[in-house]
């Protein structure tokens, strides 16, 4: 049994990491995070989110290609060069 493994929230949870790491660091500075701090700071954070993308849809696809557990969680390490290729 692989027991539990990462799935799709873990690139959400990073990112929501950064970015309170981020405004609380802004706030330690004196400086208090106003809307556009919050949505400048989340958007520069989102590429954490958009790296986890492509890996969660792989495993989320094994299912649906008839893979067991194991093959669902190689599918991501076979799927990245493509995804690297197509999308730049």
């Amino acid at each position: 049994m692989l027991g539990r493994t990462p799935g799709p929230r873990t690139g959400v949870v990073f990112w929501i990491a950064h970015v309170h790491a981020q405004l609380f660091g802004a706030r330690l500075a004196q400086q208090a995070p106003d809307r556009r701090v919050v949505l400048c700071v989340c958007r520069d954070e989102w590429p954490i989110v958009r790296a986890a993308l492509p890996s969660a849809a792989a495993v989320a696809a094994g299912p649906l290609l008839g893979l067991d557990v194991r093959g669902a969680l190689r599918l991501p390490r076979h799927a990245a060069p493509v995804v690297v290729t197509c999308t730049g």
